[in-house]
Protein backbone atom coordinates (compact mmCIF):
# COMPACT_ATOMS: atom_id res chain seq x y z
CA UNK A 1 0.00 0.00 0.00
CA UNK A 2 2.96 2.78 1.20
CA UNK A 3 4.37 2.01 -2.69
CA UNK A 4 1.27 2.25 -4.35
CA UNK A 5 1.04 5.93 -2.39
CA UNK A 6 4.52 7.46 -3.52
CA UNK A 7 3.76 6.12 -7.32
CA UNK A 8 0.36 7.77 -6.98
CA UNK A 9 2.26 10.69 -5.27
CA UNK A 10 4.81 11.20 -7.37
CA UNK A 11 2.81 10.68 -10.42
CA UNK A 12 0.87 13.42 -9.06
CA UNK A 13 3.90 15.61 -8.43
CA UNK A 14 5.65 14.75 -11.95
CA UNK A 15 2.67 16.35 -13.85
CA UNK A 16 3.87 19.93 -13.02
CA UNK A 17 7.42 19.11 -13.50
CA UNK A 18 9.74 20.81 -16.87
CA UNK A 19 12.48 19.47 -18.49
CA UNK A 20 15.27 19.37 -16.31
CA UNK A 21 13.14 19.12 -13.10
CA UNK A 22 14.03 15.55 -11.66
CA UNK A 23 10.07 14.15 -11.78
CA UNK A 24 10.02 15.20 -15.82
CA UNK A 25 11.22 11.75 -17.42
CA UNK A 26 8.20 9.84 -15.22
CA UNK A 27 6.11 12.73 -16.82
CA UNK A 28 7.07 11.81 -20.55
CA UNK A 29 6.75 7.91 -19.33
CA UNK A 30 3.29 8.40 -17.82
CA UNK A 31 2.01 10.15 -21.92
CA UNK A 32 4.30 7.31 -23.63
CA UNK A 33 2.19 4.80 -21.55
CA UNK A 34 -1.20 6.89 -22.39
CA UNK A 35 -0.31 6.82 -26.04
CA UNK A 36 0.12 3.03 -26.00
CA UNK A 37 -2.88 1.94 -24.33
CA UNK A 38 -4.88 4.55 -26.53
CA UNK A 39 -8.05 2.86 -28.25
CA UNK A 40 -8.37 4.39 -31.75
CA UNK A 41 -6.63 6.88 -33.65
CA UNK A 42 -8.86 10.03 -32.81
CA UNK A 43 -7.89 9.30 -29.19
CA UNK A 44 -4.03 8.61 -30.08
CA UNK A 45 -4.35 12.50 -31.78
CA UNK A 46 -6.17 13.93 -29.29
CA UNK A 47 -3.36 12.42 -26.70
CA UNK A 48 -0.61 13.60 -28.77
CA UNK A 49 -1.80 17.14 -29.58
CA UNK A 50 -2.70 17.58 -25.50
CA UNK A 51 0.83 16.56 -24.96
CA UNK A 52 1.94 18.87 -27.70
CA UNK A 53 0.36 21.78 -25.43
CA UNK A 54 1.60 20.24 -22.35
CA UNK A 55 5.37 21.28 -24.43
CA UNK A 56 3.71 24.65 -24.56
CA UNK A 57 2.88 25.04 -21.29
CA UNK A 58 6.14 24.16 -20.08
CA UNK A 59 7.83 26.67 -22.65
CA UNK A 60 5.75 28.86 -21.29
CA UNK A 61 6.68 28.40 -17.96
CA UNK A 62 10.89 27.95 -18.49
CA UNK A 63 10.54 31.41 -20.00
CA UNK A 64 9.00 32.95 -16.95
CA UNK A 65 12.48 31.47 -14.65
CA UNK A 66 14.54 33.65 -16.52
CA UNK A 67 16.95 31.27 -16.67
CA UNK A 68 19.09 31.03 -19.48
CA UNK A 69 20.23 27.58 -19.13
CA UNK A 70 16.81 26.61 -20.46
CA UNK A 71 17.43 28.02 -23.86
CA UNK A 72 18.53 24.01 -25.11
CA UNK A 73 15.41 22.77 -23.26
CA UNK A 74 13.60 25.40 -24.62
CA UNK A 75 14.60 24.10 -28.60
CA UNK A 76 14.09 20.97 -27.62
CA UNK A 77 10.93 20.92 -26.59
CA UNK A 78 9.93 23.32 -29.72
CA UNK A 79 10.84 20.13 -31.96
CA UNK A 80 8.79 17.44 -29.54
CA UNK A 81 5.59 19.65 -31.09
CA UNK A 82 7.16 19.92 -34.24
CA UNK A 83 7.27 15.91 -34.71
CA UNK A 84 3.54 15.66 -32.87
CA UNK A 85 2.04 17.58 -34.94
CA UNK A 86 3.95 16.28 -38.07
CA UNK A 87 3.01 12.59 -36.56
CA UNK A 88 -0.25 13.53 -36.36
CA UNK A 89 -0.62 14.99 -39.98
CA UNK A 90 0.90 11.62 -40.62
CA UNK A 91 -1.95 9.79 -39.06
CA UNK A 92 -4.36 12.04 -40.66
CA UNK A 93 -2.44 11.67 -44.30
CA UNK A 94 -3.04 7.28 -43.60
CA UNK A 95 -6.73 7.65 -42.38
CA UNK A 96 -7.87 9.97 -45.50
CA UNK A 97 -6.10 7.48 -47.64
CA UNK A 98 -7.55 4.49 -46.13
CA UNK A 99 -10.88 5.91 -45.62
CA UNK A 100 -11.60 5.00 -41.91
CA UNK A 101 -14.49 6.58 -40.69
CA UNK A 102 -11.98 8.45 -37.78
CA UNK A 103 -10.87 10.89 -40.44
CA UNK A 104 -12.84 13.16 -40.06
CA UNK A 105 -12.93 13.47 -35.91
CA UNK A 106 -8.78 12.99 -36.01
CA UNK A 107 -9.15 16.51 -38.95
CA UNK A 108 -11.29 18.21 -36.26
CA UNK A 109 -9.23 17.53 -33.04
CA UNK A 110 -6.11 18.77 -35.64
CA UNK A 111 -7.57 22.00 -36.63
CA UNK A 112 -8.94 22.82 -32.80
CA UNK A 113 -5.52 22.10 -31.66
CA UNK A 114 -2.87 22.61 -33.36
CA UNK A 115 -3.47 26.55 -34.11
CA UNK A 116 -3.66 27.41 -29.95
CA UNK A 117 -0.45 25.43 -29.44
CA UNK A 118 1.67 27.37 -32.31
CA UNK A 119 0.11 31.25 -30.43
CA UNK A 120 1.17 29.86 -27.14
CA UNK A 121 4.75 29.04 -27.90
CA UNK A 122 4.94 32.35 -30.22
CA UNK A 123 3.50 34.82 -27.28
CA UNK A 124 6.30 32.90 -24.96
CA UNK A 125 9.24 33.53 -27.36
CA UNK A 126 8.29 36.94 -27.91
CA UNK A 127 9.67 37.68 -24.41
CA UNK A 128 13.13 36.21 -24.99
CA UNK A 129 15.70 38.14 -26.32
CA UNK A 130 16.61 37.23 -30.18
CA UNK A 131 19.85 35.30 -29.91
CA UNK A 132 18.63 33.35 -27.51
CA UNK A 133 15.28 32.19 -29.34
CA UNK A 134 15.08 28.75 -31.18
CA UNK A 135 14.38 28.61 -34.38
CA UNK A 136 10.39 27.92 -34.89
CA UNK A 137 10.09 28.18 -38.71
CA UNK A 138 10.11 24.05 -39.14
CA UNK A 139 7.37 23.84 -36.24
CA UNK A 140 5.49 26.89 -37.99
CA UNK A 141 5.60 24.77 -41.61
CA UNK A 142 4.22 22.38 -39.12
CA UNK A 143 1.38 23.55 -37.83
CA UNK A 144 0.34 25.44 -41.59
CA UNK A 145 0.62 22.16 -43.16
CA UNK A 146 -1.21 20.13 -40.58
CA UNK A 147 -4.13 22.69 -40.37
CA UNK A 148 -4.21 22.88 -44.70
CA UNK A 149 -4.59 19.24 -44.10
CA UNK A 150 -7.44 18.98 -41.83
CA UNK A 151 -9.29 21.81 -43.19
CA UNK A 152 -9.22 19.94 -46.74
CA UNK A 153 -10.86 16.84 -44.90
CA UNK A 154 -13.54 18.69 -43.04
CA UNK A 155 -14.43 20.47 -46.39
CA UNK A 156 -14.27 17.35 -48.60
CA UNK A 157 -16.34 15.74 -46.13
CA UNK A 158 -18.90 18.81 -45.64
CA UNK A 159 -19.03 18.66 -49.80
CA UNK A 160 -19.54 14.71 -49.66
CA UNK A 161 -23.03 15.30 -48.01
Amino acid sequence: MVAFTGWVWSMAASFNSIPGDTLYGLKLASERTQLSFAADKTTKTSLRLEFAGRRAEEIARMIETGNSERAVQVKEAVGVIKDEIRTASRELAALKKSHARETVPVAKIIERKVAPIAASIETSLALVRSDDRPDVTEMREAVQIASVEALAVIANAIKET
